[in-house]
């Protein structure tokens, strides 16, 4: 689970132990649920991430409500385009490339690399710029190539 604010990221492993897993599941469940006025959470094509994160925030059979949430995949949709990728959304709003090398890489494998977590923590990171330039009304023109 990758959390980030400005000036800082956090890579949390999900695969702990019981306790940690809890703890990490109602830190997520309140964060996922505070009033939008409150915290501002963003994401990027989230829904997948909900579904996976759902039975860590939600032990049984209990729903979850992002209320909070901004989906940058949903914001910088262009009319008419395909679903895009972080790597083009990073791309054309922030007019630099996202090196997605580690995407792949063998998550389940503990100890993770330091490389993968310097790749998470900027996956979550990065969402704050991109929001901040399609808030400001940012670099988001014609499709770049990605």
């Amino acid at each position: 689970v990758q959390l980030a604010v400005e000036g800082r990221a956090w890579v949390i492993d999900a695969l702990g132990d019981e306790g940690a897993r809890q703890a990490l599941g109602q830190l997520l469940r309140d964060l996922l649920e505070a009033e939008p006025w409150r915290i501002m959470l963003l994401g990027f094509a989230f829904a997948g991430d909900l579904a996976v994160l759902r039975p860590l925030t939600c032990p049984g059979a209990g729903s979850l409500c992002a209320r909070s949430l901004i989906d940058i995949q949903s914001l910088a949709r262009l009319p008419g385009e395909d679903t895009p990728s972080l790597k083009r959304v990073c791309a054309r709003t922030l007019r630099r490339d996202l090196d997605k090398t580690h995407q792949c890489s063998d998550w389940a494998r503990r100890p993770l690399l330091r490389e993968q977590f310097l790749y998470a923590a900027l996956d979550a990171y990065i969402l704050l710029s991109m929001h901040d330039a399609l808030a400001g009304g940012g670099a988001v023109d014609a499709p770049a190539q990605a």
